[in-house]
């Protein structure tokens, strides 16, 4: 008799299990979003572009959806300037807004913004020679890192000038100090 009680009591058990349990939903399906099917915005440059330095960013909206195009912005223009590491003189791009032509003094104000010059390197004066040839005389002319020589830096400057400016060299004067004449270098 106790066998059955006991038998009783476990199948009454295993009932209330079964009864209390969850019964698993057949998943819904999932619906994945078709592929947009214009490219996905990234920097696009063709190397066989006639910009600075023969590189130039072309339209990365070109199958872009005219609703899916960004709205037009500011103008502005990108360029290629030149600093001073601890292995030599490197190239990096970056943009100057709200000009569609960049000068020297863009140039300059972009150094010192991006820490190749520190701060109160103006241009006093800029003189650009038919023949590709320029002048320019910077009120200061002081590296941010200890490791940065003069010579360096003109050469920096040089090529940044030469680079954007379409000139095949560049005297940089600063105080009684002349620096070139320098042609592009890497």
């Amino acid at each position: 008799m106790k066998k059955m009680m006991t038998i009783c009591l476990l199948a009454a058990a295993a009932a209330m299990l079964a009864a209390c349990a969850k019964k698993e939903e057949p998943a819904a399906e999932t619906t994945k979003a078709a592929p947009i099917p214009y490219e996905t915005y990234a920097t696009v440059v063709d190397e066989n572009a006639q910009g600075p330095g023969g590189i130039s960013v072309v339209d990365a909206y070109k199958n872009y959806p005219e609703d899916k195009k960004p709205a037009e912005t500011e103008a502005a223009v990108q360029v290629r300037y030149f600093y001073v590491g601890k292995d030599g003189i490197h190239g990096d791009f970056d943009v100057i807004e709200g000009k569609t032509e960049c000068t020297a003094e863009d140039l300059i104000a972009l150094l010192e913004d991006d820490g190749v010059l520190t701060e109160g390197s103006a241009v006093i004066s800029y003189d650009s020679k038919n023949g590709g040839e320029a002048e320019i005389e910077l009120s200061a002319m002081d590296p941010v890192f200890d490791y940065v020589t003069p010579e360096d830096l003109s050469q920096a400057i040089a090529n940044t000038l030469c680079e954007n400016l379409d000139l095949d060299q560049v005297t940089i004067k600063v105080g009684d100090k002349i620096y070139g004449p320098l042609k592009f270098k890497k």
